[in-house]
């Protein structure tokens, strides 16, 4: 089937169709992967550089396929994007497609207990510092959440996951005024006590 017969299968609406898809694995090794419409694709491709992403076309049926089974990223005003996370099997399948001068190797870097090498998981810091130079604590239990403290939080759409969260306070006793840790420019925005989690200790790398 040709490109074109397979995006006659999507949404008439060119700009809500993919053309772009940014994939990259984070310092946990874990992969993520969204496709952007035509209307993205240089914001998306920037956003690819800065995040070092990798970027790949849907201009093959296969390509075309897979971007179906991916969720629609979003790109925020710092220039970076929203890239959820994705399982490793279709992860795999994409990167096949990834043309070799793309496959650059992520600005964030993965761990060696992530590269298999059976380094033990770091101890999570009580202090540390965000990067936007801000002084934060990873609890350890949740009787120490409060303003300060980095934490996960779901995304709007629970379909895209969790991501590192800043604190900034609290709003009675039942919800939090948040910030994403890695888009400090992005509005600020509300999250239930329910919406948020504590780091694992594979997962905190550095703050």
């Amino acid at each position: 089937m040709s490109v074109v017969a397979m995006q006659a299968q999507l949404p008439l609406d060119v700009e809500s169709q993919p053309a772009l898809i940014v994939l990259g694995r984070d310092d946990s090794n874990k992969p993520h992967a969204s496709w952007f419409g035509a209307d993205e694709i240089d914001a998306a491709r920037a956003a690819a550089k800065a995040m070092g992403m990798m970027a790949l076309a849907v201009d093959t049926p296969e390509v075309v396929s897979l971007a179906g089974r991916l969720p629609h990223g979003k790109i925020f005003g710092s220039g970076k994007a929203f890239v959820p996370f994705v399982k490793q099997a279709l992860f795999e399948d994409l990167i096949i497609h990834v043309p070799f001068v793309e496959q650059v190797r992520p600005l964030r870097v993965v761990r060696a207990e992530a590269e298999g090498d059976g380094a033990a998981a770091p101890t999570p810091p009580e202090n540390g510092t965000s990067n936007d130079g801000s002084a934060v604590t990873v609890p350890q239990d949740w009787s120490k959440v409060g303003p300060g403290c980095l934490v996960l939080a779901v995304a709007d759409d629970a379909s895209e996951g969790w991501f590192e969260t800043v604190i900034l306070k609290a709003k009675g006793n039942t919800a939090f005024v948040c910030r994403w840790r890695d888009y400090p420019a992005e509005p600020h925005f509300e999250r239930p006590l329910a919406g948020l989690a504590l780091m694992r200790p594979s997962r905190v790398q550095s703050v």
